[in-house]
């Protein structure tokens, strides 16, 4: 997915995770089914201030920092049905605890280190 970004500072991202691509994963017998992209999991980042970012990156250990970031920026949540969730923001996400929603974990560590990861690149870092 392209990324478009507004002067809201706003990205939509498609996780890079295994659920978000397969309906069946390949295997050495069959090739699998990928999920079709408009099926696909995506979230709308608005990411924070370089003031905001600095306090979100002192929460903690990074599973903490991730789920700080995650509810922190994740303004919206398409597709959420893909792992079983009415969550719609990063709020709702990580305040999903349930043991069968392993899922939601996942998308708030995977979508919260990305943006942090994103967050402190260096312009030849971005560049690569």
């Amino acid at each position: 997915m392209d990324k478009t970004v507004s002067s809201d500072l706003i990205t939509e991202y498609e996780p890079d995770l295994p659920w978000n691509r397969w309906i069946r994963e390949p295997t050495a017998q069959e090739p699998g089914e990928e999920r079709p992209k408009a099926e696909r999991l995506h979230v709308e980042i608005q990411w924070p201030t370089i003031e905001e970012s600095s306090r979100l990156a002192d929460s903690g250990p990074s599973t903490a920092i991730s789920i700080a970031y995650a509810k922190r920026c994740i303004r919206s949540i398409a597709n959420p049905q893909v792992i079983g969730i009415d969550a719609v923001n990063g709020e709702q996400l990580v305040a999903i605890r349930s043991k069968g929603k392993r899922k939601a974990w996942q998308l708030a560590i995977n979508v919260g280190s990305h943006i942090f990861t994103q967050s402190f690149l260096t312009e030849d870092e971005e560049k690569n």
